[in-house]
């Protein structure tokens, strides 16, 4: 398993794929299922994202970095779950001098997701009998 620091001294998963497996009851193809929809969204939502603090609208900021934590905590990405709920918290609060040091952690931790998953998927995919 794969970790990623994410602006602290802690590090969290990149992507726990055992975790997301046993919250879907092991249906290994459902995981897989749901990591390419995730792999096929995630980079619509990086840019939202970007725009959102680029325009300095809070609300959206907080919109899309709560739907990107949603989508990381269904499939088991620990440390851009967190990153996500870091910027959407300082969204809430209007922080947008914050959102901005984030920013760049949340695109490597979305970066390092992406790779990580890109890697780890074929071994998930049900082989046939």
């Amino acid at each position: 398993m794969k970790t990623a620091q994410t602006g602290s001294d802690l590090s969290f998963s990149l992507w726990d794929s055992e975790e997301a497996l046993q919250r879907l009851g092991g249906n290994r193809s459902l995981l897989v299922t749901i990591a390419n929809m995730f792999l096929a969204q995630i980079e619509p939502k990086r840019t939202a994202l970007t725009t959102a603090v680029s325009q300095q609208d809070v609300e959206s900021i907080r919109f899309t970095s709560h739907t990107i934590k949603g989508a990381a905590g269904d499939i088991g990405a620990t440390a851009l779950h967190r990153v996500a709920a870091k910027i959407e918290q300082l969204a809430k609060a209007s922080e947008l001098d914050s959102i901005d040091e984030q920013l760049a952690i949340f695109d490597k931790t979305v970066t390092a997701t992406v790779e990580t998953i890109e890697q780890e998927l074929p071994k998930l995919a049900p082989t046939s009998a």
